[in-house]
């Protein structure tokens, strides 16, 4: 029997384009001194030259901003689109991405109604002498937008959304991800994305000059998932596998038992095979039972030359070791190491815990205590049901 090879080693040999971008991303639009009800109350007073800084202010300048776009689209004869609630902006863009003529430029102008952060000004009042006067404050308000899709040649499709209310932040969306489109959509792919909503969980400042750091950290996040992806991503290959050694098998019209995981000898037999893997001599039936009675505990002694013969056989069988040429030692196989390890690892490191954990009653870990509500549910229900009955 040969050990199946992993999905790893498949796709290792079968990949014919890797390509590692950045998909989509978001970047905020705005004037830093802006964004504070301070740095607004500056500008109005030391770049407008208005003593008294109020909402009042701005209106003209909002109004002045939609006109510009209206303008901007009548003379370019760009279609100024007004979104319907609840409908794909992503659709519309498509369907007249599709009658496109190509090159660079505008495809049309969307207008829609969406909540946004505004600044205000209100009328207080002063206590101590109860004079008024007027404060600028944050808000939200439900304002129109104005989206700009273009098509570009560097980037593909894009947007840029505008809010025409002070202080006239902006939002521009990159979108890469049509570069693998045709790849993924023709099932031809394997696409493995990160996505990062707020650079601060990664230790990056949201600045665009980081973004180098920021996808230093995401190409290595993509590379480790992608490598669980692949071999995760053809589940039956290793279910396959497993199977067939818990199963007994004929090869060359000789019969090889089965290795049955948890099994006292076969555990003892995979944990000898990884003390032989780096020998280039190999081994022989003596050093193997030298090596395999120990880690029988009380029936070392039980293990004799025979019994060896009959394990090195099935083991050779199944293609976990071989013979080396014209001589009486064995050499294991890389699909040995892979399936000693696995066994062995899954048996001390996943399955003794996880059972020690599930029979604690002295003082249960969080698995034990999750195990314990489960079957406390599982009483009540059980007895609910006999006392309806």
């Amino acid at each position: 029997m040969t050990v199946a090879r992993t999905a790893a080693e498949v796709l290792d040999a079968h990949t014919s384009f890797e390509l590692e971008c950045v998909d989509r991303m978001y970047l905020n639009v705005y004037v830093p001194v802006l964004q504070t009800t301070g740095g607004a109350a500056w500008f109005f007073r030391k770049v407008r030259g208005k003593p008294v800084p109020s909402s009042a202010l701005m209106a003209p300048m909002s109004r002045n901003f939609v006109a510009g776009i209206e303008r901007f689209a009548e003379s370019r004869g760009v279609d100024l689109v007004a979104f319907k609630r609840g409908e794909r902006k992503e659709e519309c863009m498509r369907e007249r991405l599709r009658g496109f003529g190509g090159g660079e430029g505008v495809l049309f102008v969307g207008k829609a109604q969406e909540k946004t952060r505004v600044l205000r000004s209100e009328r207080r009042e002063y206590e101590p002498t109860g004079s008024h006067y007027v404060q600028l404050v944050y808000a939200t308000a439900m304002v129109n937008h104005y989206y700009f899709y273009l098509v570009d040649d560097d980037f593909g499709p894009m947007f840029v959304k505008f809010s025409p209310y002070f202080p006239y932040t902006a939002r521009l969306c990159v979108n890469g991800h049509g570069y693998v489109k045709q790849y993924y959509t023709g099932g031809r792919a394997l696409r493995t994305e990160t996505v990062a909503d707020d650079t601060y969980d990664f230790g990056v400042k949201r600045m665009l000059s980081n973004l180098d750091d920021l996808k230093r950290i995401g190409f290595a996040a993509n590379r480790r998932l992608l490598g669980v992806q692949r071999i995760s991503h053809d589940s039956p290959l290793g279910q396959e596998t497993f199977d067939g050694l818990h199963r007994p098998t004929v090869v060359d019209d000789r019969r090889a038992s089965a290795l049955r995981f948890g099994d006292p000898r076969v555990q003892a037999l995979l944990a000898a095979l990884l003390a032989f893997r780096l020998l280039p001599d190999g081994f022989a039936n003596r050093e193997f039972r030298e090596h395999v009675g120990p880690l029988l505990g009380p029936r070392a002694d039980a293990y004799r030359s025979a019994r060896a013969t009959y394990d090195l056989r099935r083991l050779r069988l199944r293609g976990l070791i071989e013979k080396v040429p014209r001589t009486h030692r064995y050499r294991v196989t890389a699909a040995g190491q892979r399936v000693a390890l696995c066994y062995c690892r899954a048996h001390r490191r996943v399955l003794g815990p996880a059972l020690a954990a599930v029979a604690d009653d002295a003082s249960p870990p969080e698995l034990g205590r999750l195990v314990q509500r489960f079957d406390r549910h599982v009483d009540r229900l059980w007895h609910g049901q006999k006392l309806a009955a």
